[in-house]
Formats: C-alpha cells, structure tokens, sequence
C-alpha cells in the first residue's frame, strides 16, 4: 500500500497548494493584465492537478479496495463557513479587479462556452472556484492520515472518490474560463505595462 501513501501524500500537498493559491485573490498586486494573467494561469495549474487526482483514483480504485457507500458522512461544518466566506471573498474581488480593464473576452469558442463578456468569466469562477476550495477543505484531514499510514478503509476510499469527483466536476467546469484568463494574447497592454484605453467590450 506504499502507492497508496505516496498518493496521499502528494493529493495533499495540492489541495492545500489550490487553497494558497486561492487565498492570494486578496493581493493588492493583482493591477496590471500581466499580474493577472500570472495569477489566473498558477491557479489553471493548481486546479488541473487536482482533476489528475481524481483521474489518478478512478483508475487505482479497484487495486485500492471497494468504497463501502456512494456518499459518506462527514463534518461539514467548518468547511461550510470557510466556503461561504471564501465564495463572498472571490465574488466581491473578481468584481472588482483593476485588471479587467485589459481583458479582451472574445475568443473563437466565446459562444460555444458561453463565455461572451467579463461578467461571464466573473460568474463562472466565483460559482466553481469557491466549490473547489471547500472540498478540499473536507478532504484534507483524511487524506493527511492516510499520507501519514492510516489504513485505507472503504469510508475513507468513499470520501477520496465522492470528494475528489465533485471538485473534478467543478474544476472541470471553469478550466476553459482559466485557460483564456491565463493566455497572453488575452490582455492587452502597452510596452510599459500600462492597460489599453477601455474598448468597449462589455
């Protein structure tokens, strides 16, 4: 079962890397187009390593043992307030982020994601992101005693495999949004750094 702790052991690591990374929305640095593109690609990183997680699971799942139910019961509570807190947070700073001002939105799949204007992108993220950050709140203390060489019962399989699949289906749902925001060619900057007139775009 070494696989197993290794496994763990890296699935922690990312959860709390994604909460960091999360968390740093609050920085007074995220001005210029370039601060948030920076930001926006280290969390496309840091989410596409947690949809590997889930992938990594679904396919050791039947080396690993059987999950005894498709959901199981677990303390909610605290990850409950610090989702809620968190949502609040990334809503109100996504609103107001100087940097949209450089943001081109339109793109050739704009219509096809229905991810036309800045709100768009505003909506998409503030709905999954906080979705991701909560989760990973809930997985954290089983999977750190896994890490640590706790046995992988068939509970703790089931919170592994329930978790880690609805954080995928969040992070899967705004990857394409973080994809545009982490793209160069997606703002639009003078040589000295300073953000084009605003163009119009909604």
């Amino acid at each position: 079962m070494g696989s197993v702790a290794a496994y763990a052991q890296q699935l922690h690591e990312n959860l709390i890397d994604y909460r960091a990374v999360l968390e740093r929305i609050g920085s007074r640095k995220l001005t210029r187009g370039h601060d948030c593109r920076s930001y926006f690609l280290a969390l496309l990183v840091s989410t596409s390593r947690l949809y590997m997680d889930w992938l990594t699971i679904t396919t050791m799942e039947r080396e690993w043992g059987e999950g005894d139910a498709p959901w199981t019961e677990r303390s909610r509570l605290r990850a409950r307030a610090r989702e809620a807190a968190m949502r609040k947070k990334v809503g109100e700073r996504l609103s107001t982020l100087p940097c949209w001002q450089a943001f081109d939105p339109m793109n050739y799949f704009a219509h096809e994601n229905l991810l036309r204007c800045r709100q768009d992108y505003v909506n998409c993220l503030a709905l999954h992101l906080p979705e991701i950050y909560g989760e990973a709140i809930r997985l954290e203390a089983d999977v750190q005693e896994i890490a640590g060489g706790a046995k992988l019962t068939p509970q703790r399989l089931s919170v592994l495999v329930v978790g880690l699949a609805h954080l995928a289906h969040h992070a899967s749902h705004c990857r394409y949004a973080l994809e545009i925001l982490s793209h160069e060619f997606s703002w639009k900057t003078y040589e000295d750094g300073a953000a084009w007139p605003w163009s119009g775009i909604p």
